[in-house]
């Protein structure tokens, strides 16, 4: 990953030492920022989701560490609350139920860390967003069929869309 800052050479004597000084504004994961190569689809379905234009509301995003899953959703979380949306990202747990009421968009990360409580509780998110229109995201680093879940949930969440990253 190339760092990113501004560039200071400092002379001493006959040597050169260059420093980066971190004054450059944070970095924040965007839907344009994001390199899609083999993704273009992805992108236009999550946009089209974001927005109401689809009626497959729920996405499911599965790749190696790194492939982008996080940032997409992260994203994706950041585009909704940019539209007026009430929506959270969560990273391998599910949110407190008071954080989750009215949510419109809802992006989990990293689901096979749930535990058993917590799958319950993706598993009635997943029927209470489906009922009211809003758009649940959730990534893996598997497809769905091999996810070690419940198996109600896992079914569910192989029932929307389903993209490689």
């Amino acid at each position: 990953m190339r760092e990113r800052g501004i560039w200071a050479a400092l002379y001493t004597g006959d040597e050169m030492t260059q420093l980066l000084l971190g004054i450059t504004p944070e970095w924040q994961p965007s839907l344009e920022n994001f390199v899609a190569g083999r993704n273009a689809e992805l992108l236009t379905v999550l946009r089209h989701a974001l927005a109401g234009k689809q009626s497959e509301r729920s996405l499911y995003l599965w790749g190696e560490t790194g492939s982008g899953k996080s940032h997409l959703l992260q994203a994706a979380v950041s585009e909704a609350q940019s539209a007026g949306l009430s929506a959270l990202y969560a990273h391998a747990a599910m949110p407190p139920e008071a954080a989750l009421e009215g949510a419109q968009v809802v992006a989990l990360d990293d689901v096979a860390a749930l535990d058993e409580t917590a799958q319950i509780a993706l598993f009635a998110l997943y029927n209470r967003l489906r009922e009211n229109g809003g758009v649940l995201l959730v990534s893996g680093e598997t497809a769905p069929a091999h996810l070690h879940l419940r198996d109600d949930l896992r079914t569910r969440l192989g029932w929307g869309l389903v993209y490689q990253v």
